[in-house]
C-alpha cells in the first residue's frame, strides 16, 4: 500500500507542476481555473494507468522500450516549453492554461507517465484498481492547490517558479529517458 501511495504521489507531481506554471500565468484566478486544471488532470492520471495495462497487454515488450523513449522526449518538449515560456513572461502572464487546447495538451503530456506505469504494471503485478483512483485524487488535490500556488509564488517569486516547475517536469522526462534506455 505505502508503494501505492507513493507511486500516485509521483506520478502526479508533473501535473502539480503544470498547475503551478499555470497559476503563475494567470493575471487574476478563481476558484473555476483550479477546479478545470484538477478535473482534467485528475481524469487523465486516472485514465492513462487503466490505458496503459490494456496496451501492456497488446504490446511486447521490445516495441514499448522505443515508445518510451520518445514519451520521455515528449514530457522534455513540453518542459523546454516551459523554459521559453518563463523567459518570456509577457508571452504568458494573461494566458489562461487551465481551459481549451492547451489544459487537454497539459493534462495529456503529465499522465503519459501514467500510462507507461500501467503498462508496467502488467509485468510487475500491481494492483491498477487501486493505483488509477489514488492517483487521479492526488493529482486534482494536488492540481487544484498547485494553480493557486503558482499565482502566489509568481506575486512573490516572479518566473522563477516558472523556471522550478519546467525544470521538475525536465528532471521526470530526462528520468524516464534514462530509464528507457538499453543498459
Amino acid at each position: 500500500m505505502i508503494t501505492l501511495l507513493c507511486t500516485a504521489l509521483a506520478l502526479a507531481g508533473d501535473a502539480f507542476a503544470l498547475s503551478l506554471s499555470a497559476g503563475a500565468c494567470l493575471p487574476a484566478i478563481h476558484w473555476t481555473n483550479a477546479f478545470r486544471m484538477a478535473a482534467a488532470c485528475g481524469l487523465f492520471q486516472f485514465l492513462m494507468p487503466l490505458l496503459g495495462v490494456r496496451a501492456g497487454f497488446l504490446l511486447h515488450t521490445r516495441i514499448w522500450q522505443g515508445g518510451e523513449a520518445v514519451l520521455s522526449l515528449f514530457i522534455i518538449a513540453v518542459a523546454l516549453h516551459m523554459l521559453w515560456e518563463a523567459t518570456h513572461p509577457h508571452r504568458c502572464v494573461g494566458k489562461d492554461l487551465t481551459s481549451g487546447l492547451p489544459l487537454l495538451l497539459g493534462a495529456l503530456a503529465t499522465s503519459l507517465d501514467a500510462f507507461a506505469v500501467g503498462i508496467g504494471a502488467t509485468a510487475l503485478d500491481t494492483n491498477v484498481a487501486l493505483l488509477a483512483p489514488l492517483t487521479g485524487i492526488f493529482t486534482a488535490l494536488l492540481s487544484y492547490a498547485g494553480v493557486y500556488l503558482g499565482r502566489k509564488s509568481r506575486e512573490q517569486l516572479g518566473t522563477t517558479a516558472e523556471f522550478l516547475a519546467a525544470g521538475y517536469l525536465g528532471y521526470l522526462g530526462f528520468r524516464l529517458l534514462w530509464t528507457s534506455l538499453p543498459m
